[in-house]
């Protein structure tokens, strides 16, 4: 079995060869030779049979062509189902929470505390030096809504709901979780929104997502809703969620991904004060829980064994 791995961060390619040489030692793991880290003669093209790592170039199926699957080194998919030559008959699998959901639920947990604590408000009157207690926000008046509920959606609404706020969950098709009370499809997306006053984007991005969260759609949530996105940064209409902001529709956004990463330097999004930018940090691949679940699924599938994770091309993960 041949592996070969490619990363858009060369320390990031040379840590997941060493995780998966110390998992799957059986196996001849290479870096992709686009890679400036990689030895010349790292790779033997013909024989590869598995390509595992995050955004392969625009040439990496073409060069690498005896490819059987592409075992994605993150959650997400939309890296490899973009790339302009990705075969047709290519397995994708992707990664399944690997210590992700914990650092989900704690990023979404911090950034609602911060808001019943009334976070930004106390740091504003420090600027200000202002001296002034103000009434936090009570828990029953924040209705959470998980927009997505798959590994870590579910994680992050029985997180809430565990904690005794009212939640609901949104999801492409039927879902049930004890303490959440679940829409879906698009004939309950409205009901949903309506109902959530702090919104947790969590959904994948498919040509179906792309930008759902549009004008109309910001306008179904109550008055001074707040908006929460880990998820994907193309599930949000960017103009239409600074004209909510600007209008008071948002009260505010704690935002971790974007439609353009890095965010561009002149993007409202930096200056705008109600709103909070963090630079795609909400759950951090890590290599060695990652590589033991990779290593798993690769033995297994190569063994003819059924795997979960395998990607579905029509619904985009």
């Amino acid at each position: 079995m041949h592996i070969v791995v490619t990363h858009t961060e060369p320390e990031l390619a040379l840590a997941w060869q060493a995780a998966l040489e110390k998992r799957l030692p059986q196996a001849c793991v290479s870096l992709d030779t686009q890679l400036a880290t990689a030895p010349r003669d790292s790779t033997d093209i013909a024989n590869v049979s598995i390509g595992v790592g995050w955004q392969p170039p625009a040439d990496f199926f073409v060069r690498h062509p005896a490819l059987r699957g592409f075992f994605s080194a993150a959650a997400g998919v939309e890296h490899v189902l973009n790339n302009p030559h990705l075969p047709a008959d290519l397995t994708i699998v992707r990664l399944e929470d690997a210590g992700m959901g914990l650092q989900m639920v704690e990023y979404c947990l911090h950034a609602v505390f911060r808001l019943r604590a009334r976070t930004s408000d106390y740091e504003q009157q420090q600027r200000d030096r202002v001296w002034r207690e103000l009434t936090p926000l009570a828990k029953t008046s924040l209705r959470i809504g998980v927009l997505g509920l798959g590994v870590l959606g579910r994680q992050v609404a029985q997180a809430f709901a565990g904690l005794g706020y009212s939640v609901s969950g949104f999801s492409r098709t039927p879902q049930s979780i004890t303490g959440v009370d679940c829409f879906y499809g698009d004939a309950q997306l409205e009901q949903f929104l309506s109902r959530s006053n702090v919104l947790i984007l969590l959904a994948p991005l498919t040509a179906h997502t792309r930008a759902m969260m549009n004008a109309a759609r910001l306008n179904h949530l109550p008055r001074g809703a707040y908006l929460i996105n880990v998820g994907r940064g193309g599930l949000l209409d960017d103009t239409a969620v600074l004209a909510a902001l600007n209008s008071g529709q948002l009260s505010g956004a704690s935002l971790d991904v974007f439609n353009g990463e890095p965010l561009a330097g002149t993007h409202r999004y930096w200056t705008h004060p109600n709103v909070r930018v963090t630079p795609h940090v909400s759950a951090i691949t890590e290599v060695e829980p990652s590589a033991d679940q990779l290593a798993v699924k690769i033995a297994a599938w190569v063994a003819g064994e059924t795997i979960s994770g395998i990607v579905d091309r029509t619904r985009g993960y």
